[in-house]
């Protein structure tokens, strides 16, 4: 998965459209639905990659891990 500066999320201004995001292939994986992705998931993609913010993306793992 890449991570990097983007600037592809909703908002009005330029601290709401960038964030440190990852790039999930949302083809081979499969997220919750209520994680929201850009472009979102109705629009077509080079192998279904999305954008997630990166927060987002580390808070579903923190969730995942064995405490």
């Amino acid at each position: 998965m890449e991570t990097s500066y983007q600037c592809v999320f909703d908002g009005k201004d330029v601290s709401d459209k960038c964030d440190y995001a990852v790039r999930v292939c949302t083809d081979y994986i499969k997220l919750p639905l209520t994680v929201r992705m850009f472009p979102p998931s109705t629009e077509e993609t080079p192998f279904g990659c999305r954008w997630i913010r990166k927060g987002t993306f580390l808070s579903l793992l923190d969730g995942l891990s064995l405490a």
